[in-house]
């Protein structure tokens, strides 16, 4: 199939996110992971992967504000000491404002120095509150355990304003009574939320999800064109349902989000088949309209300065007209779908 990415230069979102895949390998295999561990370029790390990285940061519209940094496993990339100290190097000249790492944790407490210093955000990718079943849906039990994650959660509070969240996959068909336990789970072990992401493209009704809606009711909506989240408040916890409505191959309307792929590519989709360059995207539309705004604000701003200057001549005693300024407004449709992926609870889509 071709792609015409001349049709996608607008972005859709006011705040697009820049996902970086790392390379290397993933030490769990999940049934429902995309990723495929089996590509050649999953492998391979180029050498100026994290020169590129900063290229294309450098290169993107300004308000590519946050970068999510994901895998196969970050905390086993060859590539997480350049990237971080990337990272490091953007948000000390301001120029990100956010950076998220989703892991499965499996090296984060031998690493979390060097990430808390630039990481604003921590997704641990958890599955079940029972150590056993969560490492039989990993297929590894190379993940922390429930003592592990006490002592890295501890660790991070203790040192850094760092947020902890669990990602946690579950089916559609997910019980009340599992996610009751998770809940729990997560508050004991002192995250800031939990996040429930049904299986991809999975979009019929979740009666869990349903369940504790009309109990707490959501406190935020997002509006993302490709990413459902609904938060709550679960007896003062956070508690997120996000469901991937669509990929970017199912979406043709602009660009919502970028992936830095393995092999060092610059692709609008998760696959990589659709490359893009980042000098030839704009701005979302939005930013045209606050523009557009601006103008009104000088117009209304000429009319008072007219107002004034008629009271303090008397209404016109010159005998000559006056002419009055007339007010145009510009309308432009907003086409940016007000999605904010950025949310303090919950990171980054991915």
């Amino acid at each position: 199939m071709e792609y015409n990415t001349s049709e996608m230069k607008n972005l859709l979102v006011d705040t697009p996110n820049l996902s970086v895949m790392l390379p290397g390998r993933c030490n769990a295999k999940c049934d429902f992971c995309f990723w495929e561990r089996d590509n050649v370029a999953n492998n391979s790390l180029s050498k100026d992967f994290s020169s590129k990285l900063f290229d294309y940061v450098m290169e993107l519209p300004e308000c590519f504000r946050q970068i999510s940094i994901t895998g196969g496993e970050p905390t086993i990339s060859p590539a997480l000491d350049g990237v971080l100290a990337v990272v490091s190097r953007l948000k000390a000249s301001k120029r990100i404002d956010k950076v998220v790492l989703t892991t499965n944790g499996v090296r984060l407490a031998k690493r979390l120095p060097d990430i808390v210093d630039c990481v604003d955000h921590i997704n641990i990718s958890r599955h079940h509150y029972d150590d056993e079943e969560n490492s039989l849906i990993f297929r590894t039990s190379t993940n922390p355990s429930t003592i592990d994650l006490f002592s890295i959660v501890a660790a991070v509070h203790c040192n850094s304003p760092v947020d902890i969240c669990f990602n946690c996959v579950v089916p559609p068909d997910v019980s009340v009574e599992f996610c009751e336990e998770f809940i729990d789970y997560g508050r004991t072990v002192g995250v800031k939320a939990v996040s429930f992401r049904i299986y991809h493209n999975a979009m019929g009704v979740c009666e869990a999800e349903k369940y504790y809606t009309e109990k707490y009711h959501a406190v935020d909506v997002s509006t993302c064109p490709v990413c459902r989240t609904a938060r709550m408040l679960v007896d003062g916890f956070c508690v997120n349902w996000k469901y991937s409505v669509l990929e970017p191959t199912q979406h043709w309307d602009g660009v919502y989000e970028l992936v830095m792929q393995p092999d060092g590519r610059l692709t609008a989709d998760w696959s990589g088949k659709i490359e893009i360059n980042p000098k030839q995207l704009e701005v979302p539309m939005k930013k045209q309209i606050l523009a557009s705004d601006l103008e009104i604000e000088k117009v209304r701003l000429a009319k008072e300065l007219m107002e004034m200057a008629k009271k303090l001549l008397g209404e016109n005693p010159s005998g000559k007209e006056v002419r009055g300024v007339h007010e145009t407004r510009v309308v432009q449709e907003d086409k940016s779908y007000g999605g904010r992926c950025s949310h303090s609870y919950g990171g980054g889509c991915r």
